[in-house]
């Protein structure tokens, strides 16, 4: 049994069950990461801190600082949002 389970956000039909399919357990939290990491802070209604800011970095000139600034965008999302995630240097 799964430890972690969370719907396929392409919406995929289990072609045995014939419902929504289901990622699990280390899946589930890459399909969260990258949800969270996609989403503008202010871009969820209702929920306004959800996300991160790397958008904002998309066509800076690349840099050490803006480097750091990005790795700190998507450190702080994911310590943040993501509990079942481990962050490994």
């Amino acid at each position: 049994m799964a430890t972690y389970s969370d719907f396929n956000t392409t919406f995929a039909v289990h072609p045995i069950k014939n419902d929504l399919s289901l990622k699990n357990d280390e899946e589930a939290v890459k399909q969260s990461i990258k949800n969270l990491l996609l989403t503008d802070r202010g871009e969820r209604p209702f929920q306004n801190n959800i996300g991160s800011n790397i958008r904002s970095l998309l066509f800076e000139n690349y840099t050490p600082q803006t480097l750091l600034l990005f790795k700190r965008y998507i450190y702080e999302t994911i310590d943040n949002f993501e509990p079942r995630a481990v962050i490994k240097d």
